[in-house]
C-alpha cells in the first residue's frame, strides 16, 4: 500500500540522523536461532504516552549484528534507534500512535540475515526493517523483504546496486563508488600518494570498495 511505503519512508528519514551518528559496543552470547530481542521495549514503555488503547503502535523492525565481531556496529544502530524513538514517543508518536522497535540479531552472516529476513517478512504488523551492516548482509536480505512490500533502510550499505534492487531499497550514506573515488583522488592530489596498499574484506563491499578505488 502506498500510505504504510510513505508511513515507512516518514520513519526511516526521521531516524536516519541518529543511527548515522551514534556509537556503542557490546557482544553477547549468540542464540542458535534468530528472535525478536527479548528486552524490545513493549508498547507504552518505550518513552512515549500511555493515552491510546493497548495495540496502537507502528512496528518497525532492525536486523542487525548484535553479537559476533561486528556486534559494536549494530549496537550502535539499536542505541540510535532507541534515542529516536523515545525523542518520537515523547513527542506525541505519530499520528498519535507510539512507534516500537523489534530487534534482530543475523551476527553479520548473510545467511542469519535471510533467516532474520523471514521472520520480519512474516509480520504483517512491520511497516518498515532497518538494516543489515553490511552491504553482504543488506543484499541478502532485500528479496525477502520486498516481496513482503516491507521498505528496507540500509543506513551503512554503500554497495552500487543495492537501491536498484527495487523501489523498497533506501540506504543511508554515499555509494562506495563515490566514496572511494574521493579517497583515491585525496591521496593522490593532497598527499601525493603513487603507491598504495589496499586492505579489504572479500565480500560484496570490500570487493567493489577495492575496483572503485583503483579506477
Amino acid at each position: 500500500m502506498k500510505a504504510k511505503k510513505l508511513l515507512a519512508l516518514i520513519l526511516a528519514m526521521l531516524m536516519m540522523l541518529s543511527v548515522l551518528s551514534a556509537c556503542g559496543s557490546s557482544e553477547d552470547d549468540t542464540p542458535d536461532t534468530p528472535s525478536a530481542d527479548d528486552e524490545t521495549p513493549e508498547a507504552g514503555d518505550n518513552g512515549g504516552s500511555e493515552d491510546g488503547e493497548e495495540g496502537e503502535v507502528y512496528k518497525i523492525a532492525c536486523i542487525a549484528p548484535l553479537t559476533g565481531s561486528s556486534a559494536e556496529h549494530g549496537e550502535s544502530y539499536r542505541t540510535a534507534i532507541e534515542y529516536k524513538l523515545k525523542e518520537i514517543n515523547d513527542a506525541g508518536g505519530i499520528n498519535g500512535r507510539q512507534i516500537v522497535c523489534e530487534f534482530y540479531d543475523d551476527k553479520g552472516d548473510s545467511k542469519e540475515t535471510v533467516n532474520c529476513a523471514t521472520l520480519v517478512a512474516e509480520n504483517d504488523e512491520y511497516l518498515a526493517c532497518f538494516g543489515s551492516f553490511s552491504s553482504t548482509c543488506s543484499i541478502a536480505a532485500a528479496a525477502t523483504l520486498t516481496e513482503a512490500g516491507i521498505a528496507q533502510f540500509a543506513p551503512s550499505t554503500s554497495h552500487v546496486d543495492f537501491t536498484s534492487l527495487s523501489e523498497y531499497q533506501i540506504r543511508g550514506c554515499n555509494t562506495s563508488e563515490i566514496q572511494q573515488r574521493f579517497y583515491a583522488k585525496f591521496l593522490y592530489n593532497f598527499y601525493g600518494a603513487r603507491n598504495i596498499v589496499f586492505n579489504y574484506l572479500n565480500d560484496d563491499a570490500g570487493n567493489s570498495t577495492l575496483e572503485y578505488f583503483d579506477k
